[in-house]
């Protein structure tokens, strides 16, 4: 009986580790996804996002409504590019569990639109499924404070605090 426990205990241990080895490359490969997909955004190439998302994806980001397929997704990308110049995008933290992975992100840049709106620096929160190594869904989470901030011409006067407005009895 020891003889077996000796036997089976280095063969058990070896199978668990290359499982932990197995998931920690499969975490790098999402982290590394994303941070392609982040860079084609930076740059306005996105010609080559489909290899890290699937044709029929959704992206349930902070648009009206759901963008659908990956070619509606990569005009999207391009689109988010051509409404900033001189955008960064920093991977401030980002874990994965299962199937799923979340990006913390810093954007700077300066809106092209409205004229004189100043510019950005916005944390975003990226929520993506994976399935055989490609992003299904995505969702995106901004500080809507920060999304009001872009929309503002830099002139404009700076909004003030609602007065606080007695209670009645």
């Amino acid at each position: 009986m020891k003889k077996m426990l000796l036997i089976a205990a280095p063969v058990l241990l070896c199978f668990f580790v290359s499982c932990k080895d197995a998931e920690k490359e499969k975490a790098d490969q999402m982290k590394a996804a994303n941070a392609a997909i982040y860079k084609a955004v930076e740059t306005g190439d996105v010609s080559k996002v489909d290899s890290f998302i699937a044709k029929d994806a959704i992206d349930h980001g902070m648009d009206v409504k759901d963008v659908v397929g990956v070619d509606n997704i990569k005009k999207s990308l391009g689109e988010m590019h051509s409404q900033f110049t001189n955008m960064k995008i920093e991977v401030v933290s980002a874990a994965v569990d299962g199937d799923m992975s979340l990006t913390l992100t810093r954007m700077t840049g300066t809106p092209t639109a409205p004229a004189g709106a100043p510019a950005v620096n916005t944390l975003s929160v990226d929520v993506v499924k994976w399935k055989d190594g490609k992003a299904v869904e995505h969702w995106g989470y901004s500080d809507p404070r920060d999304m009001m901030k872009m929309m503002a011409p830099s002139n404009a006067p700076a909004m003030a605090p609602a007065a606080a407005t007695p209670e009645k009895k």
